[in-house]
């Protein structure tokens, strides 16, 4: 079937626009399904670990347009073949006519982007609608973006700052909200940490947060890792910045960041980590009942100083391409030695100066590059 777009103009306004099917070229008066769920270029996540389990399935919702009395429903991984794809397709990117204007609930699968089409029906007309796409991202919890609080108390019942009578150390937390400022990561919000390590605030030493998880089994999916995004400020006081972990028994233990000096740099840094280190402290990663992020010796507290960090996306992933631990070898970082690594080598071959095919770091690209690219040759190093 053949399609071209027409707009109807009546008296000089701009009433609506639709398909027509250009072989018959006969007026649809239909308006566009529109208000699609999941909407246009959404990311598909878990709400959070302290709130939901993981994203398997996705249900596509729509408001129907004027005219429409059903909707026939296109789905697939390619934006072209949904695009062009018709009632004739036999691929499975044509789902079917639906009476009602939901379709689901679907199989997803992590990092993917999935497009999808909502024609309007009515009788022998077509109403053609816009192609649509939502991702499911390579980590099957958001763990906690922060964007389903309102306010900053419904935060508060979620993550418990030092101004709750159970919390006696030096936080407290608010939401930003004001998304055109750098200190949102993604989406519409961000959690914004106050701590004060010297004494001033219930006399404390070091400043926590608490979330309990309703999701417990941190190992489903073949979870590995941790990350969460901070950012932070010109003239906060370098104290240690920790996540701990808490498991039904009672167990807990910190990591800690490692690059203090960051805590004073005004925008976003990512701190991936392991989860091992939490199976190697003893922890039972397949019933964690709480989170903690903090600032100070959580174990010896000692008197300090204050600041103010933010914190986004908090993240749980299976292993996957990180490149700041990919290979000496990997020279495009994407965590596979093949040609196009072997590529940047024969760009700067026998070149006497620094340059990216310099493998070993001796300011020349020669053989003992391509050996060291050669004993890698097609390995793929994921982390952790």
């Amino acid at each position: 079937m053949v399609y071209k777009k027409v707009q109807y103009i009546i008296a000089g306004l701009f009433i609506w626009s639709c398909t027509l099917d250009a072989q018959a070229d006969t007026p649809l008066w239909m308006n566009p399904a529109y208000n699609p769920v999941p909407a246009y270029k959404e990311t598909v996540v878990a709400n959070n670990i302290l709130t939901q389990g993981t994203v398997t399935s996705v249900t596509l919702r729509w408001q129907a347009g004027g005219g429409a009395v059903s909707h026939d429903v296109y789905l697939g991984t390619d934006f072209t073949q949904v695009n062009d794809a018709d009632r004739s397709d036999t691929s499975g990117i044509y789902q079917g006519e639906q009476a009602v204007m939901e379709y689901g609930p679907i199989a997803t699968r992590p990092d993917t982007t999935y497009y999808w089409r909502v024609d309007g029906i009515n009788g022998p007309d077509i109403c053609k609608g816009d192609v649509w796409s939502f991702s499911v991202p390579y980590y099957f919890y958001s763990g906690e973006d922060f964007e389903s609080y309102r306010d900053p108390n419904i935060l508060k019942l979620t993550w418990n700052d030092g101004t709750d009578l159970e919390n006696s150390t030096g936080s407290t937390i608010d939401l930003e909200t004001d998304n055109s400022l750098n200190t949102v990561h993604e989406g519409q919000r961000s959690l914004r940490f106050d701590y004060d390590n010297n004494g001033s605030t219930q006399g404390a030493y070091h400043s926590e947060i608490h979330g309990q998880c309703i999701v417990q089994n941190w190992t489903k999916n073949n979870i590995k890792a941790l990350t969460l995004y901070f950012y932070g400020h010109s003239e906060n006081s370098l104290e240690p910045m920790y996540v701990a972990l808490e498991d039904e028994s009672g167990t807990d233990y910190a990591v800690y960041y490692p690059h203090l000096t960051f805590l004073s740099e005004p925008w976003w840094h990512v701190w991936n980590i392991d989860l091992a280190e939490f199976y190697n402290a003893g922890l039972d990663m397949t019933h964690i009942s709480s989170i903690y992020l903090g600032f100070g010796d959580r174990n010896n507290p000692v008197p300090g100083g204050s600041g103010t960090i933010y914190f986004d996306d908090i993240r749980l992933h299976q292993s996957r391409c990180v490149s700041e631990y990919s290979p000496d070898a990997d020279l495009n970082h994407d965590c596979i030695m093949d040609n196009q690594d072997l590529a940047f080598i024969i760009h700067d071959w026998l070149s006497m100066s620094l340059s990216s095919g310099d493998i070993n770091n001796d300011l020349k690209v020669n053989l003992e590059d391509f050996a060291e690219l050669a004993s890698a040759w097609l390995d793929t190093a994921l982390w952790p």
